[in-house]
């Protein structure tokens, strides 16, 4: 896995590389004050897992609010990355792709000037042949960087249903590269090698249940307050004494799971001896997001399950009053 990882980077690197040419000699530094076109951007980067940095991460790192995501999001869809990708979902980003920020970015990371400049002539004294080779490597990376990231994510599960669960219509997306991670059981099927599994739902007669030990870290809930802290509630106390529960704040109201353990703060992530799930209401500032980070690098030790108007994670449940009527899509 990391042996992938690194080859993808090391595609989308050297295309970020070939794309981006050395200024020629003489050249002024590109700052603010030097060129109208400079702005502020940053290289997007990996968490410790080797996942793709969250947009909601970015957002904290840089502006020191992971909520103001969506400006992030404005100033860059649709533009064409290093690697031919285009940002189109909030959720879906790649290593090296480069996004423009705000002006009042600061930071690690937050580099200034223009984030791709492409000279419009050839240097003084170069024939055409330079940039004839240098074309030839760009689209040799190109390739190679966009064979990665389809293989990839052809590695990756994806699903998405509309469940019923008690009086609630739960609509579901998850995605995993670990086929043992989520799986559709009939009526007395247990979920084999499942060390924390959670039922979602159902749909036709089949419960569809995922194994919170194996989940990315971070598991996000919406929907209308009531709703969804009570199915949350209702979901992990059906874990039983598998896991320890840690209930921060007063996420699911002021009556916490049966076995749960309310906390004011987030909790040390060591020396536990069963695996920890930790309901949170999100992340208030860069200490509570850099312990969130901290999840990915850990899996099948910790598990957080946020629940209100946070960033939708790779696995997301959105939970409603209605029951749906059909077998859902």
């Amino acid at each position: 896995m990391r042996m992938f990882v690194g080859t993808v980077r090391a595609a989308l690197l050297l295309a970020v590389l070939v794309l981006v040419p050395a200024a020629p000699a003489g050249a002024a530094p590109v700052t603010p004050s030097s060129s109208a076109a400079a702005g502020k951007y940053c290289v997007v980067g990996t968490n410790p897992d080797g996942r793709p940095e969250y947009l909601f991460q970015i957002a904290a790192r840089t502006l020191g609010d992971g909520n103001r995501y969506p400006e992030i999001m404005r100033l860059n869809a649709g533009r064409a990355q290093p690697d031919g990708g285009r940002l189109t979902d909030a959720v879906v980003l790649q290593p090296g792709w480069i996004l423009l920020l705000p002006d009042d970015a600061s930071g690690p990371g937050v580099r200034v000037g223009p984030p791709s400049p492409a000279p419009t002539t050839a240097p003084a004294g170069d024939t055409g042949g330079q940039w004839l080779v240098t074309g030839g490597v760009t689209a040799a990376a190109l390739v190679l960087a966009a064979a990665a990231v389809f293989a990839w994510r052809r590695r990756t599960r994806s699903l998405y249903a509309v469940l019923a669960s008690g009086d609630a219509r739960v609509e579901v997306r998850l995605k995993s590269r670990d086929r043992r991670a989520f799986a559709w059981l009939g009526a007395g099927e247990a979920m084999r090698g499942a060390r924390l599994p959670v039922s979602l739902g159902e749909r036709g007669g089949r419960r569809l249940v995922a194994d919170l030990a194996r989940a990315p870290g971070v598991v996000t809930v919406h929907g209308p307050e009531l709703a969804s802290r009570r199915w949350t509630a209702h979901a992990v106390e059906r874990l039983g004494p598998a896991a320890e529960v840690v209930v921060v704040r007063e996420t699911v109201g002021r009556r916490p799971p049966a076995g749960s353990t309310p906390s004011p703060a987030l909790p040390r992530l060591d020396g536990r001896d069963r695996p920890l799930v930790v309901l949170c209401d999100g992340w208030r500032d860069a200490r509570e997001l850099d312990w969130a980070w901290q999840l990915g690098a850990a899996p099948g030790t910790a598990v957080a399950i946020a629940i209100g108007p946070v960033l939708r994670g790779t696995w997301s449940v959105r939970v409603d009053t209605a029951v749906p009527t059909g077998r859902g899509q």
